[in-house]
């Protein structure tokens, strides 16, 4: 038999809900995929095709062509690092984005009793912009609206106000090592956008190395901290954690993705948890403003509460629209 879960009018489910919410969204595209709550840590990836790599004059390991990398986003949608390729006339970029992806999870409460699976549809809509300060110094602001509706368990549909802001510096004496610092805000809401349930803001700070060959391949490695403040403070975390990934580009239109990620949470209310995580992903580009992407991700998180030690599997994909000026 079927067990129902307990509707988000239950205190005590909502904030159960913060730990369901981000493994169901892991296997979210590397552009959009949705880590409310069990992935913070993260940042997007800048589509890398042949032809956008120049040389590297400067035998720095970074072609010229390539700025650095954009602060990382924690609390934003996103998963892996950001490449901010220089403009030749211009050093602002405006980004508006929609996408809409299907999943399936195995572990929908994310608990290790009773694991039941179901599908949900991810949505959102939102805003990037990206700005060159210095040849060292990059700015970043990034708003999106995301919502989460699921089949089985529609008492667990939720929405997603995500916003925040970042800057980032390269070392001149090595340009492919940045350091970052993040402001974000989360806002999560049930049944409509004026029923919020939790209000998260996050402080982080961190580095990371990155690598880009002549082959257009790009690999990275980073260490981020995340300190957070919520209401209600029992589902008040901070992050420590170290990522990397890569990402290949098997064709002109074709690329795949790996993100990985271990990771240390300390709750306010005394849980700690050991958190790991690994997305591969494959993106098609049809052209600059359309592509289709399917990923598949595995969670595996230990904790000293014995109710979140689980395994979760989910895989899906979908399409997704974003338009630069």
């Amino acid at each position: 038999m079927k067990m129902t879960l307990p509707s988000f009018r239950s205190p005590t489910s909502r904030l159960a809900v913060l730990a369901w919410a981000g493994c169901l969204a892991m296997p979210c595209h590397a552009q959009s995929a949705a880590l409310i709550d069990q992935a913070r840590m993260r940042s997007a990836l800048l589509d890398v095709q042949p032809g956008m790599l120049d040389e590297d004059k400067d035998g720095d390991g970074v072609p010229d062509n390539v700025e650095g990398e954009a602060v990382a986003t924690p609390g934003d949608l996103d998963l892996g690092v950001q490449l901010i390729m220089k403009e030749q006339e211009r050093a602002h970029l405006l980004r508006l984005f929609a996408t809409s992806q299907v999943y399936f999870t195995d572990n929908v409460r994310l608990t290790n009793f009773n694991p039941e699976s179901d599908a949900y549809l991810f949505t959102e809509v939102g805003a990037r912009y990206e700005g060159k300060l210095t040849e060292q110094w990059n700015v970043e602001a990034t708003v999106r609206q995301a919502f989460f509706r699921y089949d089985d368990f529609s008492n667990l549909d939720f929405e997603s106000l995500n916003a925040g802001a970042g800057i980032s510096y390269r070392l001149p004496q090595d340009p492919s090592l940045m350091f970052f610092s993040r402001y974000n805000c989360e806002r999560l809401t049930a049944d409509d956008l004026d029923d919020q349930f939790f209000l998260n803001q996050t402080v982080s700070l961190g580095l990371q190395k990155s690598w880009v060959t002549p082959a257009s391949s790009l690999y990275y490695l980073g260490y981020a901290s995340s300190f957070g403040f919520a209401d209600p403070s029992a589902a008040e975390r901070d992050e420590h954690g170290l990522y990397g990934g890569a990402r290949w580009q098997l064709t002109e239109c074709l690329h795949a993705d790996l993100y990985s990620r271990f990771a240390f949470f300390d709750y306010d209310s005394g849980q700690h948890d050991w958190n790991y995580m690994i997305v591969p992903s494959l993106t098609y580009r049809f052209n600059e403003w359309c592509e289709l992407n399917a990923s598949l991700s595995f969670v595996l998180n230990r904790s000293n509460r014995d109710l979140f030690d689980y395994d979760a599997l989910s895989a899906g994909g979908g399409l997704g629209l974003k338009v630069q000026f």
